[in-house]
Parts: C-alpha cells; structure tokens; sequence
C-alpha cells in the first residue's frame, strides 16, 4: 500500500508542476501582450486561458494535498501555491486595468523585470 501512495503522490506532484508550467507560459504570454500593446480583445482571450490555467492548478494542487497524510508536509506543500496565486493576481490585475483604459491598443504600466504567473 505504502508504494502504491507514493507513487499516486509522484505522478499527482508531477501532474501538478506541468500545470504550473502551462499557468507560467500562459502568464508570461499575458505580459508580452500587454507590453506589446496589443489590442484588448487578445488580452482578454489570453486572460481567460491564464484563468483556466490556474483553476486546474488549484485542482492539481488539492488532488496532490490529498495524499499527504503527514501534517508537516502538508503544511509545506500547502505554502507553495501562495506565490502562484499572487503572480496570477498581479498578471490579471494589470490585464483588467486595459479593460478600464477605454482605448484599442494597450497603454498601462510597464511590465515588472521578469513576466511571472
């Protein structure tokens, strides 16, 4: 039984990186839209994927928490989509304020160093 969970574990936190990666792709795409002052409608096609992404990454996460039955690891693992969140908040905070802009064409603040989500 014992190896039966951890391998359910491996492939649920393997399963829930890849989607990590597809939310980072997906916000990084966001960002290069916003800074390319690409039009709205492209944003807001592109916002809605950043969305799904992260809402199956909230699944992922919570089908990988519950194999943990350890508290201690679970308590780590239930810190690591905090910064998940904040990069996805950030990416669709700075994607609405073009929707409140009024023009075609993109024209908010710049981008931080590095696009995150």
């Amino acid at each position: 039984m014992a190896k039966g969970l951890e391998a359910a574990k491996k492939t649920a936190k393997i399963n829930r990186r890849t989607t990590k990666s597809a939310l980072t792709r997906s916000g990084k795409l966001v960002n290069n839209l916003i800074q390319g002052k690409h039009p709205r409608e492209e944003v807001r096609e592109m916002l809605n994927k950043l969305q799904a992404n992260f809402d199956e990454l909230a699944l992922k996460h919570e089908a990988y928490t519950a194999l943990i039955d350890e508290d201690s690891e679970f308590e780590e693992e239930e810190a690591w989509p905090r910064e998940c969140q904040e990069n996805f908040m950030d990416v669709e905070y700075r994607a609405k304020i073009i929707d409140l802009s009024g023009s075609d064409g993109i024209s908010v603040m710049p981008a931080s160093d590095t696009p995150r989500a």
